[in-house]
């Protein structure tokens, strides 16, 4: 019998969304970004910009994935 993670990845599959396990994952990366910058007194703004934009291009990559292959799923 499948898991209840198993399951929501499957459903999240077949509706374009992301797992609540892939967005603490995604949250938990953004924070180390940025607890990495406030180490370092010389990063300012632009830094934290820059990890915001790479953070969240990646989840976005991952959601147009999902998206596009629930679109294609739905064509069959």
């Amino acid at each position: 019998m499948a898991t209840a993670a198993a399951k929501a990845g499957a459903l999240a599959l077949t509706q374009a969304e992301l797992t609540n396990a892939e967005i603490q994952t995604w949250r938990m990366d953004l924070q180390a970004r940025l607890a990495t910058i406030h180490q370092h007194p010389e990063e300012n703004l632009g830094h934290i910009e820059e990890a915001l934009a790479q953070a969240s291009q990646e989840i976005l990559r991952v959601w147009a994935q999902r998206a596009a292959q629930t679109k294609a799923n739905a064509t069959l």
